[in-house]
């Protein structure tokens, strides 16, 4: 029951963020529908002490709208709720056509000139990430996504 709780939750986020990116950012492109063929991105930040609303505002108001002009499609962002990292970790999940084309947005992403402005403004009182981790991900021929 839990697992098709969150894969609602997890087909809900991932169509509203269509229409949230695209009325705030209309000249990005579309994000597709979840695919069982996607390879996944699981990223953990972990934010420096008092910084993960910083990194989360710049999310909010940038990051996700670079991830979609460079072909990557977000799936969904978590906060933990409670224990140690709630004050300090952002997870997300993003979904790529394949490993290569994970490799080629990334480059694209890190070297636009746009983001490099955005990020650079963002740490204007200091770094806002003191460690990104990342995994890839394949479906699983019993996960519920099939």
């Amino acid at each position: 029951m839990r697992t098709q709780i969150i894969f609602i939750y997890f087909l809900f986020i991932f169509s509203c963020s269509n229409k949230q990116t695209k009325e705030q950012q209309p000249d990005v492109k579309t994000i597709p529908i979840a695919d069982k063929y996607y390879i996944y991105e699981m990223r953990t930040y972990t934010s420096h002490p008092g910084k993960l609303s910083d990194l989360e505002s710049r999310f909010r108001n940038h990051t996700n709208g670079f991830f979609i002009k460079h072909g990557m499609n977000p799936v969904a962002y978590w906060r933990p709720s409670d224990g140690d990292l709630k004050d300090n970790t952002l997870f997300y999940i993003i979904a790529h056509n394949n490993r290569a084309a994970a490799q080629e947005s990334w480059e694209a992403f890190v070297t636009d000139p746009d983001w490099k402005k955005v990020y650079q403004e963002s740490r204007q009182d200091g770094p806002l990430v003191a460690d990104i981790k990342s995994v890839f991900m394949n479906t699983t021929d019993y996960s519920p996504m099939q």
